[in-house]
């Protein structure tokens, strides 16, 4: 009687799951004459298929956890594999908890190299040495990758598996022509954002509405600052972050590039917009954070909120809840807290009506009207 094994069929991406040499199709051939060898019976339900799952991080898909699970069935021989990779490719010593499983259930491994039982010490230390190599043979593509990639970025062309999710507004660029464009209606957006922002309007959210926005995926005040703040508007690439992903998590992170690890490239003639006012909006929005941040936050209790200063220290004045005691909020300087400063609270009451009047008195005298004005 024929013994019964599970076949695993395993690629890291779409374009590995074709025809080709090691795609889930020759996988499948190779599996069926290995079982075949073995005296082996694979039935519909026992191929378990994983598309766009790294070797690093098979113990996260459920669907693996669940072939580990059963090998601990009596009537299951063991797991047929292409070769030890679509296994594992261990990016952690805790991924070797693969074989464990195999040598707690005294399950084996068929492969075209052989039978591995890693109960015995041969067929651990083969396991063992061929998952190293694929490991390492894993770290070598990935530098080769990263290499190309970055290759790619100094001749100023955008790297493959870049999604158009990222792109800003109004630019594409096309990978079989290796070419970058401005496309509408995002290009004159983007224009008329700057052109808003450069004729004096400098509410991100006000430019954004100015120049026919909507909505945006962070809101129209991040769309307006993003785009500002955006170089391939005035035809030059920027690479000044990197690009890490986990590999046990998938997860991507970003993180800013080392000062002398950061270069431009043209790759936009004419640009979108003038060099020259690019320049101008970056030393605006400079000027603008410069400025003292705006503290105020939605729900926050009294009028002035993050807009005031203590008289007597300087510090921030922070917001006393109304209480049993005082039904009314108050201003309270931050630094009295910490012991160094000596003014003491203040009603919104009392402190919003002398801020009213002052503000009315100043904003509306002739000569700060014509200030503005100007």
């Amino acid at each position: 009687m024929a013994k019964r094994a599970i076949a695993l069929l395993r690629v890291s991406s779409e374009a590995q799951a074709g025809p080709d040499r090691g795609g889930l199709p020759a996988q499948r051939r190779l599996c069926e004459s290995i079982a075949a060898l073995h005296g082996l019976t694979i039935e519909p339900a026992d191929w378990i298929v994983l598309e766009g799952v790294s070797g690093a991080s098979v113990l996260a898909d459920a669907r693996f956890r669940d072939l580990l699970r059963r090998l601990e069935s009596p009537d299951v021989a063991g797991v047929v594999v292409a070769e030890l990779s679509r296994l594992m490719r261990p990016e952690n010593l805790s991924d070797y908890s693969i074989l464990e499983a195999f040598r707690s259930a005294g399950k084996s491994i068929y492969t075209p190299d052989g039978v591995r039982d890693v109960r015995e010490f041969s067929g651990r230390m083969l396991s063992v040495l061929q998952a190293e190599l694929a490991a390492y043979e894993r770290q070598q593509i990935a530098a080769r990758t990263r290499r190309g990639r970055e290759e790619r970025r100094r001749q100023g062309f955008r790297a493959e598996g870049n999604g158009r999710a990222s792109m800003p507004r109004g630019i594409e660029f096309d990978h079989a022509s290796k070419r970058w464009s401005y496309v509408e209606p995002g290009a004159s957006q983007a224009k008329a954002v700057f052109d808003a922002f450069l004729g004096g309007c400098h509410s991100f959210a006000a430019v954004a509405r100015r120049a026919g926005l909507t909505r945006a995926p962070g809101g129209l005040s991040e769309a307006g600052s993003t785009i500002l703040r955006q170089p391939l508007y005035m035809g030059i690439y920027r690479v000044d972050r990197r690009w890490t992903k986990d590999a046990a998590t998938g997860r991507v992170r970003v993180a800013e590039r080392a000062v002398e690890e950061r270069y431009e490239v043209r790759v936009l003639d004419p640009p979108l917009v003038d060099p020259a006012d690019w320049q101008r909006v970056q030393e605006i929005l400079a000027r603008l954070s410069a400025c003292r941040p705006v503290r105020r936050q939605r729900g926050d209790l009294g009028v002035y909120h993050g807009f005031v200063d203590c008289a007597r220290c300087g510090s921030e004045l922070w917001m006393q809840a109304p209480s049993a005691n005082q039904p009314v909020p108050a201003y309270l300087c931050g630094a009295r807290r910490a012991g160094r400063c000596e003014q003491h609270q203040t009603s919104t009451k009392l402190s919003d009506a002398v801020i009213d009047e002052a503000l009315e008195l100043r904003l509306g005298s002739e000569e700060t009207l014509r200030r503005l004005l100007a």
